[in-house]
Parts: structure tokens; sequence; C-alpha cells
């Protein structure tokens, strides 16, 4: 019998010849750009959602690829740039390009230009606007009179600032308006009026379109002209769309003169639509808006100062000292609330898989009314206290302890704002989860929060030792994932070769037994791990889930077990669990 044909579901494309030919395909093609020196790339956390949509379509007009930067001289201006890139083609033209590997943002757009391909909307061809005048701005790169005296350079991060017709009619709140955005020192690098039709705001709007509201909002911003402006700041636009974001205030102009009467929906919004002006929620956002009202759009350098670029060429490392250490990944603190734990905890876990995070620690936490009281100390004088006491109490929360670069910053932009999230930011996690006036997840604002939630949350931790034996090693990283995924903390963890010295000494309390000599050379003959575990009741609770040291008992009695699952036999059992009275000082000299 010949073999089934193995279905690929994204093409690799590495050379010019096949990165044309993958373009000549019908409908909709999507490709995830990337470079080979940039770890695990191309993004792993997009096979899923690609999986789904692919037969969720099952259709021949939708299909996927991944393509080396490095190998194709069409992506020759995308060298040189880590950032996940994911190019959206039909008919050969580009259509749509997201920055980023943010799952949902993805899912959208290749939802919308599949009915672009399908023929069920009007195709729009766009320009990469970060660029296009790649080529042609090369020697602005490094320009200089003379090599001591080189700027390096770089794109600064721009946000989009619209004011709606209401602002824009009204020649002294517009000239306000243009006021605050350089009293603020903001610099405008994009600037043109334009009208706007159903179709435009659907674009601009596609959250909206479904709403009671949508037709209002049409017959709103095309009563008359807006003026979109492109923003930035200081050398690098670093923090440009946060800031807008505060100069403009709240979504509610009601809300925005109770909370931010300095703000220009304060000072000139008269309603939830008519609310003055509009501003990027987030940087795909930006990317997406930038694209829609200026289509070659030219992105400013960023400009590393002179006294930083000396400070750089007189620089030398250190032997074996790297010049750009590569970032490390932070921790973050996350608490889904009881209610949104009940209702939405798998895709809630797969939208931050999808993401990128790892989740390193997963439990179930029935927080106490004092352990909620300290985590929001802050609070204690807000009307709404007395109830995000009672939601948080009412049940067993989903604590999680999620690890990426710059995850604190990352996750809270992911999760949008803590209130009226479905008007400010319509496709933030917030948002779509939310059912009541208390936002459903909570998430750590700083290294410092994350400490003192810990503290707070993970109070009676205590730490445990594992040892994945060599019969298991191949598979230690799935064993960590079940012991994360069953409430436990990886504190410390690494790789060793045992002596038998040290063997023996692990397993004194078995000298004389018959097998202690096989056991002794089984747990040296290759690499353990060494695991430092914490969580509550945790050598208890560790005995309980590494299982029955004889796999065919483990198998019955506690077959989600380690052993059950990763064992051999009881002498390659998986995974040594120390016990109560066995002293873990020489694990810890392991470590050391």
């Amino acid at each position: 019998m010949s073999r089934k044909k193995e279905i690929v579901l994204q093409e690799e494309l590495t050379n010019q010849e096949e990165w044309d030919a993958f373009l000549g395909k019908p409908g909709l093609t999507v490709i995830d750009c990337f470079q080979n020196w940039c770890g695990e790339r191309p993004c792993k956390g997009m096979a899923g959602l690609f999986q789904r949509l692919k037969v969720e379509f099952s259709s021949p007009l939708l299909s996927f690829a991944t393509a080396e930067c490095e190998s194709i001289d069409s992506l020759e201006n995308y060298r040189g740039n880590c950032e996940p890139c994911f190019h959206f083609y039909g008919g050969g033209e580009l259509v749509a390009l997201i920055r980023g590997c943010n799952a949902p943002v993805v899912e959208r757009k290749i939802r919308e230009m599949h009915k672009v391909c399908s023929g069920e909307a009007e195709r729009t061809v766009i320009t990469d606007a970060a660029l296009a005048s790649e080529s042609e701005d090369n020697e602005g790169l490094l320009s200089s009179e003379n090599e001591n005296s080189a700027v390096q350079s770089m794109k600064k991060i721009v946000t989009v600032g619209i004011m709606k017709p209401d602002v824009v009619s009204d020649q002294n709140k517009c000239g306000k308006v243009l006021d605050m955005i350089e009293q603020n020192g903001l610099e405008i690098v994009a600037d043109e009026e334009k009208i706007l039709d159903a179709d435009d705001v659907a674009k601009l709007y596609p959250e909206k379109v479904d709403t009671e509201i949508f037709e209002e909002l049409v017959s709103f911003m095309t009563s008359g002209p807006i003026r979109v402006l492109g923003l930035t700041k200081g050398d690098t636009g670093d923090g440009v769309i946060e800031l807008w974001r505060s100069i403009i205030g709240p979504f509610e102009p009601e809300q925005a003169k109770a909370e931010k009467p300095e703000s220009i929906r304060a000072m000139f919004g008269s309603s939830g639509i008519s609310n003055a002006v509009h501003g990027s929620s987030s940087s795909d956002d930006a990317a997406r808006e930038l694209a829609f009202f200026f289509p070659s759009f030219n992105y400013p350098k960023a400009v590393i100062p002179q006294s930083v670029q000396e400070k750089m060429t007189d620089f030398i490392p250190a032997e074996g000292e790297e010049v750009f250490p590569e970032a490390k990944p932070e921790t973050t603190i996350t608490i889904i609330r009881p209610e949104a734990a009940k209702l939405h905890r798998e895709q809630i876990l797969k939208e931050i898989k999808d993401a990128g995070f790892e989740i390193a620690r997963q439990s179930e936490v029935t927080l106490t009314e004092e352990q909620v009281k300290m985590l929001y100390d802050s609070k204690k004088d807000e009307e709404y206290f007395d109830e995000l006491v009672a939601q948080m109490t009412a049940g067993p929360c989903l604590v999680l302890c999620l690890a990426k670069i710059d995850a604190i910053k990352t996750w809270r932009e992911y999760l949008g704002p803590a209130k009226n999230a479905a008007e400010e930011a319509p496709e933030s996690i917030r948002a779509r989860f939310e059912s009541s006036e208390i936002n459903p997840i909570h998430a750590a604002d700083s290294p410092e929060s994350v400490e003192a939630e810990r503290s707070i949350i993970f109070k009676d931790d205590e730490e445990a030792i594992a040892l994945i034996k060599p019969d298991a090693f191949e598979q230690a990283e799935d064993i960590v994932e079940h012991l994360k995924m069953s409430g436990f903390e990886i504190k410390q963890s690494k790789d060793i070769s045992l002596s038998k010295e040290i063997a023996s000494k692990i397993y004194s309390g078995k000298e004389g037994e018959e097998f202690f000599d096989k056991l002794v050379n089984h747990m040296t003959e290759g690499t353990c791990k060494v695991l430092v575990l914490a969580e509550r009741n945790s050598l208890e609770k560790l005995k309980s889930i590494a299982g029955p040291t004889d796999p065919e008992e483990a198998k019955i009695v506690a077959e989600n077990s380690i052993r059950a699952n990763f064992a051999k036999s009881i002498l390659e059992n998986a995974i040594h669990t120390p016990s109560s009275s066995e002293s873990l000082d020489i694990y810890y000299e392991l470590l050391n």
C-alpha cells in the first residue's frame, strides 16, 4: 500500500523562484516572512490558527507559506529586522501587511481579505509604507561627512490622530487641538483633509459594523471633512501612541470631563460618537490606519544621538561579552477573575499562547477577602471596591505567570484599557470577554507589583525538588510543561551529569537493596535535569503528580500522572521525588 501524501499547511519558500510561483496562486496567500538568525522563527504560535482557518474555509483560495528573507530578492529590504511580518497577497499584489505576531489581528485580517479575494468585497492594493522608499533612502541610514561623525538611524514610531467633522468645521477648536499637539511635544509628520464614505467608515471601524450605532456613526463621520494627522515625538517616537491617547482623554466625553477635564474630548466632545478626535489604540492599529490614509507614507528616521553613537563607537566589549546581549524574558502575573475563568478559560488561554507568551505557572486559587484587599489596596476608596472584592472572592481565579520579552507592557497592551475597553479598544481581550463593569482580567503593571502580587497570592508556597532521570531526559520539556500546568512554578532548573558518588548519596536509603547498583548505574549513564519547584503543599502534591513508582500501577490508579505517561519501567520511571525525610542539601549543591 502506498503511503498517504502528507498535507503541508505552510509551504516553505526558500528562493526567488519559489516566491514568484507562490504569488501566482489564486485567492489569498498569507506569507510569514522571517530570518533564520531571529531565534524560533517562523512564528510557531500561528500554526494552530492557520490550521483552524484552513479547515473552516476548506477553500483552494486560501494558502499559507513561510519565506526566508535572506534567500529571496523581493524581501531584501526586510533583512536585518527581527520583527515578525505577515504579507497578504491577492492576485500577486500586496493587499495587507501586519507586523508583530498578534494572532487575533492576523485572524481578522485573513477573514477580511478572504472575502476580498473571493469576490465578496473590493480589493485595495497597498504599499508597505515602512519600506516604500528604503532603496532610495538607503544612503541615509548612515549619513555623514566623515566616518567619525556617523549617525545611526531607524524608523520612528508614528500614530494616527483624526480630527472629526465637528472639530474640523470649527476653526477655533481645530486651532486649539493643534496647539495642544505642539504643547505636548508632538510632531506632525503627515496632515491631510479627507472626505469619508460609508465603506471608508466600515474599514476604519470594522468592530462597529454590526452594532446598533453604526448607521449613526456613518452619518456623523461622512457629514463633513476629517483631518488626519500622522504624529510622532522625540528621537524615536517611543510612547507616542500612549501620549496621544492621554491627550485626547476617555472615549465618552462625560467620563472625560470627570476624569480628565483638560483633555480634548472633555473640552470638545458631545457624545460617544461625536467625541471630537480619534487615536490609534495600538501599534498594529496605527500601522493599519497609516496604510489606509497615507498609502505612500514614508516613516521618518529615528536618530541615535551623536553622544550615544560615540559611546557605542568607543565601547570595546570584554572577551566573551556580547555587544548586543540577547533580551531576557520577563515574567508577569495575570489573574482571570472567577466569572471569566468559568466562562472563557480555554479561549483566553488560547489567546495567550497565540500571542507568544509562555505560561510559566498556572494555578486555580480561591482568594480570601484579605488577599483581595491587599492586592487592591490602592482602590479601596473607589465606589466599585466592594463589588470588586465580592467578584474576586466568588470562586476560584485562574492565576497565570506569563513569560516573554517585555511581558508586563506587552500583556497589558493585549488586554486593553481597564475601563471602557469595549469603546476604546473593542478588539482587545478585555473588551471581548467583559460581562460586567469590573473588567475580566487583572494584570500587574510593574516588576515591583509582580513581586508584591506573587507574595500575596502564593504566600503559602513551599519548595520541592524533582529530578528528571536520564531515561526521560529527551521528554524533559513535556514533563516540565506537565508540572507547570499542574500549578508548580519552576524556580530553577539545571541539566547535570551525576557521578556515582552523588547518585549513591541520593539513593542512600535504597542501599542494600538488590537493585541499588542498577539504579546508581542508570542515574549516571546520561543527563538528568534537577528542578526547584514551588507550590502549596508542594511535597505532597509532587508525589501525587509523579504517581506510583511502577508505571503499570500508575496507568491504573493515576492515569494523568508523569509516570503513567513517561515512565518505561520501575527502574526507568522518569522522575525522582525526594522523600520528606531526605535532606535536600545535596540537590541545591548540584544547582551551584
